[in-house]
C-alpha cells in the first residue's frame, strides 16, 4: 500500500496527565506527521484550530521512514544511541494505525 505525502495525517487526541508540585495538569494533544520523498516530519498541537503545517519541514522533528507492504516503519534519531522505532499499519491511503490502535487520518493540504 501506499502513503499519502501532499497533506499530513492528524491523530486521534491523545490524553496526558503531569503532576508538579502536586498540582495536577491534564489535557489532550494531537500528533501531526507529515511525509515527503525522504523523511517523516512531526509536530504536535493541543488545539487543531492551531494547526500550521507551512514551515514542518525546515523543522529538527523528523525521521526516515520505510515501506513494507501494509507497513510504515518510521525510524527517529536512526543509527544514533537515542534511536527510537515506529511502526504504524497502513489500514488504507487516508488511514494510519500506530501501535497502540490510535488512528491518524489523512488531511489534504
Amino acid at each position: 500500500m501506499k502513503i499519502k505525502t501532499e497533506g499530513y495525517y492528524l491523530s486521534e487526541p491523545f490524553h496526558w496527565v503531569d503532576w508538579h508540585a502536586s498540582i495536577k495538569f491534564e489535557g489532550d494533544n494531537f500528533y501531526i506527521l507529515k511525509f515527503n520523498l525522504q523523511r517523516c516530519f512531526f509536530d504536535s498541537v493541543n488545539d487543531i484550530t492551531k494547526i500550521n503545517i507551512n514551515g514542518i519541514e525546515e523543522k529538527v522533528n523528523y525521521g526516515q521512514y520505510k515501506i513494507y507492504e501494509n507497513t510504515v516503519e518510521i525510524r527517529y534519531n536512526p543509527n544514533t544511541e537515542f534511536e527510537l522505532k515506529r511502526i504504524f499499519t497502513i489500514v488504507s491511503p487516508d488511514v494510519l494505525l500506530d501501535e497502540n490502535m490510535k488512528e491518524y487520518r489523512y488531511v489534504e493540504p
